[in-house]
């Protein structure tokens, strides 16, 4: 009896030492616990205030509208040595708002700016009178390749970036462009199995202008007609009214394709020619009018 009575506080003690350890494990992991959901907390405060800067950041650039107010892409020259383009990046910075123009970058659409590393950017500006910010790019001429403009900027000291351009071609990029065409055309009017031309006139971008500029009447893919283009007075347009109605038509038959084309050369030597419009002669008495299927085809000098 008196075995038991001197056993029984030491396994008191026992059960009690295993409750505190216990005791003291749920404390531990309650503690790791409370640590980790501290932390997460923080994260959480720390990405909403910088939402919230973003946000008020946001707020302000719509309440003063946007930063660049207007922008522009410009041919300035061609090397055709190394078939290089050099283009001016224009923008316009808000007026009233502390806005420093960084950098241009011209890039692949379908590639992130911050790396692009196919073709330089423009890091040197000039600011003209009117608050415009100049600077420009030289680019290596690839026919086949779409190309981006990019302009990065700080304002209120945030980085920011603006793309401001897009082309499908960088054939886009080049001095001369073809802005619009018009005129008439009328097949087999007195039964002669003739296609007329009549008003043929183009406008070229920017009032370009050009050397050597000539019509050409394509029948099946052969030239069936040169005609000369006279420059009219409006600056960059050329009319084809003499010399493409002199020749009286072109004999056609069904199942003839005919293409109208204008070709030029510029001041560094660049033939382009440009594919206007096409008629697939149906009938004796139906055409259908087709546009062109690709742009301007671009011929280098050796």
């Amino acid at each position: 009896m008196k075995k038991w009575l001197y056993g029984a506080p030491l396994a008191l003690c026992v059960v009690l030492l295993a409750a505190v350890l216990r005791q003291n494990q749920r404390f531990d992991a309650l503690h790791t616990e409370i640590s980790t959901l501290t932390a997460a907390l923080e994260r959480q405060t720390q990405a909403a205030s910088d939402l919230r800067e973003q946000m008020e950041a946001l707020e302000r650039s719509i309440s003063q509208g946007p930063a660049l107010t207007d922008w522009s892409v410009t041919p300035v020259s061609v090397d055709t040595a190394l078939r290089e383009l050099t283009v001016r990046v224009s923008v316009t910075p808000a007026e009233g708002r502390d806005i420093r123009v960084d950098r241009a970058i011209a890039h692949r659409p379908d590639v992130d700016p911050a790396e692009n590393q196919q073709w330089p950017g423009a890091y040197s500006f000039d600011e003209l009178t009117d608050g415009t910010v100049c600077g420009e790019l030289t680019l290596p001429y690839a026919e086949e390749s779409p190309v981006a403009f990019t302009v990065v900027y700080e304002e209120d000291g945030q980085r920011r970036t603006r793309e401001i351009a897009r082309y499908d071609s960088m054939d886009d990029l080049l001095p001369v462009r073809l802005a619009e065409n018009w005129g008439e055309m009328g097949y087999n009017m007195s039964g002669d199995g003739r296609l007329y031309l009549v008003h043929q006139s183009v406008t070229l971008a920017d009032g370009a202008a050009v050397e050597e500029p000539v019509y050409r009447l394509l029948k099946n893919g052969a030239v069936a007609v040169e005609a000369p283009a006279e420059p009219m007075e409006e600056p960059g347009t050329y009319s084809g009214y003499t010399h493409l109605e002199s020749f009286g038509g072109l004999p056609c038959a069904a199942g003839d394709r005919v293409e109208l084309r204008f070709a030029c050369t510029d001041q560094y030597g660049l033939r382009y020619e440009f594919p206007l419009r096409a008629w697939d002669i149906v009938s004796p008495w139906q055409t259908a009018e087709r546009w062109p299927e690709s742009g301007v085809r671009v011929i280098w000098p050796e």
